[in-house]
Formats: C-alpha cells, structure tokens, sequence
C-alpha cells in the first residue's frame, strides 16, 4: 500500500507540474522516480526537467545519450514597424537550452531568408547582435546566458549615436550606435524564414513598446517581476505606448496571443520535445 500511495504521489507531481508558470518545469527534487518510466503517460508532455545529472538531478537518475528537452519555436507576427530616429523598447525573458541551430538563436526577425536585416539574435550563447534594415549590426560580448532564465532588454532612444542600450539581467551591457534603429519584426524566437534560427529554449513575458524608451527605474521593475510576469499584473504606466505583449503561457503547439493588443503569434514551426529520463 505504501508503495501504490508512493506511486500515485510521483504521478500526481507529473501530471501538474506540466500546468505551472512559464516556466514549466518539474522540481527534480520532488519526483517520485521509482514511479516513473518512459513509457509514462505523463512523459509525452508534462516531464520538462531540465536538471542535467547529478547535482542537478537526483541520484541515480541519467539521460538516454540522445534524449534532452527541445521547445524550437518559430512564430511569424502582422509586420510590427519601429521606425528608424523612433524610441522603441523590446523586453523579454529567455532560457535558451543550446547555442542553437547553426550556433544562433533568433529572437525576433524580419522574413528576408538568409538575409540580416532587422532582427535581434543571440550567437554561440554569449554574443547578442541587433541588425537593422541595411544589414548593419551591433553586438554585445556578454558570456555565456546558456540554460538559466536571462532577462533581455533592448532600449532605442531615437537618437543616431550610442542609440541601443542592452540591460542583461537589469545590468547595462552599454549602449551601441545602430545606424538605422528601426526594426521590423515579422517573426518571434526566430529569423528570416519559417525554420531558420528557430529558439532552442523558451521565452516569457515578451513586450514590445513602440515610441518609448523605457528608463533604469522601468527596466529594474520588469526584471524583479521574474519570467512569470503576465499581462494582468502590468500597471497602467507600464502599458503606455506598449505595443503587443505574450505572455507565452498557452499549451505548446497553440498560438500565442497578444493580451494587449491583435498582434497574436501563428505558430509556424514549433518542436516540442521531452527529455526521456531513465531512473
């Protein structure tokens, strides 16, 4: 008996943890792992541990060689317009899993295939570039933000000189001059084409405010708010000249939508994947 209770414990965990915030991840420190197999049912979704063995996992508990959890998510958007000499904000929080697909993540982009015109990337996970509509670009050395939630925030002033500033984690990683700092943003967690760069990770609390620069004080309170910071909780001053916002809190595979306004995210190619843990 103590054991079907034991049992039913572990796979009570399972089945709501795949629930949770954004997230969504199991506490490998409250599984029951002598309950679970691969052949779990709740293995097809709600497993998202991401410890990567011991310490991070408990003991005794390994990874099939080819097994790792992969959300590679790619969403085309109506074309959203900052204009260049234009203030513009982009926030969101990411946990990136890998460098990504041919060493980069995409972050937003426009949908010129191959081409680096207006987007927003991350390469080899610890590079951050910024490329405008003629293909300039500017970029941050920051180390590696690899496997642990990373607050990113883009702030375009609309001046032409040192006119981008980056805030990694409320920290300003300075500020760099874009020659033109307008951006078109076609796609999200990913670049120039339906599979192109697609994120290897996850993202949460994604805005974007067009003709607003946001300042220090604004940034600190987005980044102690954490990944969990859905719409609801925003303040009416945080919403001024705020264009759309994810949360990114529906089910995988599912559309995601703008709760501010009509600029919903139509899922082009998303790959949801588990880790398959063998106790």
């Amino acid at each position: 008996m103590a054991n079907l209770f034991k049992a039913f414990l572990g796979l009570f965990v399972l089945l709501f943890a795949g629930t949770s915030s954004a997230q969504g991840r199991v506490d490998c420190s409250t599984v029951d792992w002598s309950a679970f197999t691969d052949s779990s049912a709740a293995c097809s979704f709600a497993v998202t541990t991401k410890c990567a063995g011991p310490p991070g996992c408990p003991a005794g508990v390994t990874y099939a060689a080819s097994a790792r959890y992969v959300r590679d998510e790619h969403f085309t958007v109506s074309a959203i317009t900052l204009a260049d000499d234009t203030a513009w904000t982009v926030s969101v929080w990411v946990d990136l899993l890998s460098a990504g697909e041919a060493n980069t993540n995409g972050l937003w982009g426009n949908t010129f295939a191959g081409a680096n015109l207006d987007r927003g990337q991350v390469a080899t996970g610890s590079t951050i570039y910024v490329y405008d509509a003629a293909g300039n670009s500017v970029n941050w050395v920051v180390g590696s933000i690899l496997g642990a939630w990373t607050h990113l925030v883009f702030v375009a002033d609309g001046t032409d000189a040192n006119n981008l500033v980056l805030y990694i984690n409320d920290v300003s990683a300075g500020a760099r001059t874009l020659a033109d700092s307008g951006q078109t943003v076609k796609m999200i967690a990913g670049l120039g084409s339906a599979t192109q760069y697609s994120l290897d990770g996850e993202m949460a609390s994604f805005g974007i405010w067009d003709g607003r620069a946001l300042t220090v004080p604004d940034v600190a309170a987005l980044f102690a708010a954490g990944p969990d910071l859905l719409y609801v909780a925003l303040s009416g001053a945080q919403k001024v000249s705020l264009a759309p916002w994810w949360d990114f809190e529906e089910a995988l595979g599912a559309q995601r939508n703008d709760s501010h306004g009509a600029s919903h995210l139509a899922d082009v190619n998303t790959v949801d994947q588990v880790e398959v843990i063998y106790p």
